[in-house]
């Protein structure tokens, strides 16, 4: 199992946060009382969660389905997981901006875990990259309360089959949040993270195939958010041997194809 989601306490956005945008942060939902809403459903899909199949290595042949920038449009997600008969995939990906802002926990289920539960996320593995709307809203911090991951982190990796998998936290919103956030730590402790990944990891050395999922890609015509990625990732994906080559690294974030 990649991923499943919990109420538990660990990891928030405040730490992203000045103290006066986090003091403010609790008085919104402490006014609208939504820290209570929803729970009992998030507990039942944990504990179906824990019968997942697990992820493997020895998993030679396989394919998974991508989701990106869903919108909180549900229907949408259901007719792309009809249209690419993908019931067959060993798992699925979030890659972020799965609603437009998060305004309390029911967002998650109305916009797209009710229908990823009913499709495919009682029995599949789900793995969640986090986007730049998932930090909009004054229930963004909210987010660790549902899109849990074992490792408390945005960020992480695991093998499947021949593949080495890294997940990336852009972590920015230009516009979002009014600036109140301040990425620059996280951002450094991520990059740290990485190159350590990168430098001593057998299992990134050793796959035949590494994929890098992340909500941004690394360039686009925005030199800001191309900034912002090339601060997280120069120096340490542009490896050309046998074992520091990235295959593979797929973003969403554009709302078009865009190809590299």
């Amino acid at each position: 199992m990649t991923v499943f989601w919990k109420k538990k306490s660990g990891a928030k956005l405040n730490h992203l946060m000045t103290s006066t945008a986090a003091k403010a942060l609790s008085h919104l939902k402490e006014k609208h009382k939504f820290l209570h809403c929803n729970m009992e459903k998030a507990y039942i899909l944990a504990y179906a969660a824990l019968s997942l199949p697990k992820l493997s290595p020895e998993r030679n042949h396989y394919y998974f389905l991508l989701f990106s920038d869903i919108h909180g449009d549900a229907k949408m997600l259901k007719q792309l997981y009809q249209n690419a008969k993908a019931e067959d995939a060993d798992f699925y990906v979030n890659l972020g901006d799965m609603l437009s802002s998060l305004n309390g926990p029911s967002t998650f289920f109305n916009g797209f875990l009710d229908m990823e539960t009913e499709l495919f996320a009682r029995e599949k593995p789900l793995v969640l990259v986090r986007g730049n709307h998932e930090l909009r809203g004054f229930f963004a911090d909210g987010y660790f309360d549902y899109m849990r991951h074992p490792t408390q982190k945005t960020y992480y990796a695991f093998s499947h089959g021949p593949v080495f998998y890294i997940m990336l936290d852009g972590a920015t919103d230009g516009t979002g949040m009014d600036g109140l956030i301040d990425t620059r730590d996280f951002f450094a402790e991520q990059r740290a993270w990485l190159l350590n990944e990168v430098a001593t990891s057998e299992a990134f050395r050793s796959s035949k195939f590494r994929i890098v999922l992340a909500h941004f890609p690394i360039w686009n015509e925005n030199p800001n958010e191309t900034k912002i990625m090339l601060s997280l990732t120069d120096g340490i994906l542009d490896g050309n041997t046998s074992e520091t080559r990235i295959h593979l690294y797929l973003g969403g974030h554009l709302h078009r194809f865009f190809l590299i």
